[in-house]
């Protein structure tokens, strides 16, 4: 019970009595931004789990339980027994309540997960724990289940198949998050030679190493370059982010680019997403460098399929290779030699070969269509789910 009570009032929660009954519950307001257009037509609502406790829920889970995580259950269970939805949906799809919750309710409910990054699944604990976030650790990978999962491509098919996780339904949709770069894309001209992909952490010593081989890099062949910076010049904790590639990059001619959403006001992105010529930031970024360098983005793979060279890096644990393996390079250069041919190699290599030569790859990393985007082929399953 202490353990509820702490849970309550750690954060500074808003309270609602109750939720509204609708035909869509959205899972979490995180990445929902991303699919909201799709849901319009119908009513829906979101489940702020991060931000709002709803009282009505609060007091019937009180009764059953007061071990946390299973109070913590029944808590969602209320709420769906209540709505009773046609449809939940998240963008969240490494959430471990969603998982249960659509087990539960299978036969009841349709539930929808849409997969938002990479993800990896490993048979032991072996790693640094600055990266454990990354996985499905061993203790909870045969919980992980989805009854719809909109994944990202076939890459994601084999992965899930063969690591034993439990779906009922694949729906290879490719990436949502950059739903509206794939509608508006086309080809550009190149401005840099090389663009580095940050990442939300940057002290790992993965990153370090990569930002201290770029550096130097750059200078020695007098190359350009930008940062796609993970982080907006409004998100909290900014400075401190940025003093990390400041030291690496401070005194070149590397341009730092923050990112243009993250931690932006919405209101603000929708005026911006009218615009005729929309841009994704880093995905702009990605299209107009003759190489992209990364660790463990997904945006490597969603910049790959659409027809960019790229020079993934892992100096970790070999089970966030994936998919990147499947590429002729070595994904863990042995010293700084090693790394400047490797990437000297790529950034000379005709653009018109690579694609051919990775056209299978590319398709496999990540589905592109421009005429086909993910949003659309979102709309049709989610249509399918709720009239079947």
């Amino acid at each position: 019970m202490k353990k509820i009570i702490k849970a309550l009032f750690a954060h500074k929660y808003a309270w609602k009595f109750n939720c509204n009954t609708v035909d869509i519950l959205v899972f979490d307001k995180e990445g929902s931004e991303n699919f909201l257009d799709v849901v319009s037509n119908y009513n829906y609502y979101i489940l702020r789990v991060r931000e709002v406790f709803y009282i009505k829920y609060l007091l019937k889970s009180f009764q059953i339980s007061t071990n946390f995580r299973k109070w913590q259950f029944n808590y969602y269970c209320k709420i769906m027994d209540d709505i009773s939805p046609k449809l939940v949906i998240t963008f969240i799809d490494n959430s471990h309540i969603f998982w249960s919750l659509d087990e539960k309710y299978n036969n009841k409910i349709k539930f929808l997960a849409i997969q938002n990054a990479n993800r990896w699944i490993i048979n032991h604990k072996d790693y640094p724990t600055y990266i454990s976030h990354f996985f499905y650790d061993k203790d909870v990978k045969n919980n992980v289940y989805h009854s719809n999962f909109a994944c990202i491509s076939e890459h994601d098919v084999d992965l899930y198949t063969t690591g034993g996780i439990s779906v009922e339904n694949y729906h290879p949709i490719g990436s949502l998050s950059i739903d509206k770069h794939t509608r508006n894309f086309r080809k550009r001209d190149n401005v840099f030679d090389i663009c580095l992909v940050a990442n939300s952490i940057n002290e790992r010593p993965v990153n370090l190493k990569i930002m201290e081989y770029l550096a130097k890099y750059i200078e020695e062949n007098d190359m350009s370059a930008c940062v796609a910076l993970k982080k907006s010049c409004f998100s909290k904790g900014y400075k401190e982010y940025f003093k990390i590639f400041d030291r690496y990059f401070g005194n070149s001619t590397t341009i730092l680019v923050p990112h243009k959403e993250a931690g932006v006001p919405l209101g603000f992105l929708d005026n911006r997403n009218v615009t005729l010529n929309y841009t994704q930031g880093s995905q702009y970024l990605s299209d107009v460098s003759r190489v992209t360098v990364g660790f463990t983005s997904t945006l490597l793979r969603q910049t790959f399929s659409r027809g960019n060279k790229i020079y993934p890096i892992n100096f970790e644990v070999s089970d966030i290779d994936s998919p990147f393996n499947l590429l002729p390079i070595n994904l863990r250069p042995k010293n700084y030699k090693d790394f400047s041919e490797q990437l000297s190699i790529l950034i000379n290599a005709d653009e018109t070969d690579y694609q051919k030569d990775n056209e299978k790859l590319m398709r496999y990393f990540d589905i592109f269509d421009v005429k086909n985007p993910p949003s659309k082929k979102l709309k049709i399953l989610i249509d399918g789910l709720i009239n079947a």
